[in-house]
């Protein structure tokens, strides 16, 4: 269930979203479904899904297509920047 947008960019919005279990979650959807759009999305997926928690990737959760576009799923993680 999504709760609330945290982020949006050219091609896509970032939710806080409660997974089925409770947890609190961000839900990474892809909105300009453009063929470059879409291919970049899926290299995204790919290399997260590969990369789990190596390096100091967040861990990819959960994935899938709907008819609003392609989604991802990962942890929320709140306060700080990515540096």
């Amino acid at each position: 269930r999504l709760v609330r947008c945290v982020g949006r960019g050219g091609a896509g919005e970032v939710h806080e979203a409660l997974a089925p279990d409770g947890r609190r979650v961000a839900l990474k959807r892809l909105t300009s479904l453009d063929p470059g759009g879409l291919a970049r999305f899926a290299r995204e997926r790919a290399l997260l899904a590969e990369l789990a928690t190596e390096g100091g990737f967040v861990p990819l959760l959960d994935l899938g297509d709907s008819a609003d576009g392609p989604w991802l799923v990962m942890p929320l993680l709140e306060g700080g920047t990515l540096r």
